[in-house]
């Protein structure tokens, strides 16, 4: 697989490749202002290229994804973010960084639309990199990468308003990658898609060049990622708590085993 090199790393930026992240985990819990509690998680360290939350509704799924892009800090433990060389590191049990820069973690988020203004899928994009990187001559030239990159080449001067759902996801991810960031985390990236949109989904997070951390319950877009990729691992929650961390393949069979015994459950 050709992983693309943008050509827009600002100065003194070590290429992606020689920075891939750890984020560990140490006695993380997590509990919601009224008292719910959504998530336990022991001593876990995260690292693959690909990383796959799977578990049932409820499971804690999107509170692990919210914890590591920083928009919240853990009730109990720590979550710590490092590159690979050590020469940064991010921790949640200071007081001073408990919000991880976007420039190395991004988030996939819905795109909104002004209320006075129906932006094109070429100024949203050039207004995330802007903002991740300030104005610059190379803005263009960066946007441009992006369209391609995300296969959104053909719509640069579509209105956002007119797009369809597979072409929205792509520009939510199009606009999580404008920071040049090291870590993608996507909730749901596939939600409401289908059949050749999924491939087209996976095969851009494939091809984006940053590492990836993201929940689903698309099974068949969990073993599009994982064909070809043995190194790419499945954290597998149920009811709040970290069952399994394993191959995807395997995380895909234990998901499978999730949905059984829910089944049965109810059966019964």
């Amino acid at each position: 697989m050709r992983v693309p090199r943008f050509p827009f790393l600002r100065r003194g930026d070590v290429p992606r490749s020689r920075q891939a992240l750890t984020i560990g985990l140490r006695d993380v819990d997590y509990s919601y202002p009224d008292g719910t509690h959504a998530l336990t998680m022991p001593s876990c360290d995260i690292s693959s290229p690909v990383t796959v939350v799977v578990g049932l509704n409820g499971s804690g799924k999107t509170t692990l994804l919210r914890l590591i892009a920083g928009e919240l800090s853990p009730t109990r433990g720590t979550l710590t973010v490092t590159t690979a060389d050590g020469s940064h590191s991010w921790s949640t049990s200071g007081k001073r960084n408990r919000r991880v820069p976007d420039s190395i973690v991004s988030s996939t988020r819905t795109i909104t639309i002004p209320a006075r203004r129906d932006p094109t899928v070429a100024d949203t994009v050039s207004a995330s990199v802007r903002d991740g990187h300030g104005k610059g001559s190379n803005t263009l030239a960066r946007t441009a990468d992006l369209l391609a990159v995300c296969h959104l080449s053909g719509h640069g001067a579509a209105a956002v308003s007119s797009l369809d759902s597979l072409h929205s996801h792509l520009l939510s991810l199009a606009t999580a990658l404008a920071h040049d960031p090291w870590l993608i985390v996507a909730d749901e990236p596939t939600r409401g898609l289908e059949g050749p949109q999924v491939r087209e989904v996976a095969d851009v997070l494939l091809r984006c060049g940053a590492q990836i951390v993201l929940s689903t319950h698309d099974m068949t877009f969990a073993t599009l990622m994982a064909d070809g990729h043995p190194t790419f691992e499945a954290l597998v929650l149920d009811r709040g708590a970290l069952a399994a961390q394993c191959p995807l393949s395997e995380g895909v069979r234990r998901y499978d085993a999730l949905i059984d015994a829910a089944l049965n459950g109810r059966a019964r």
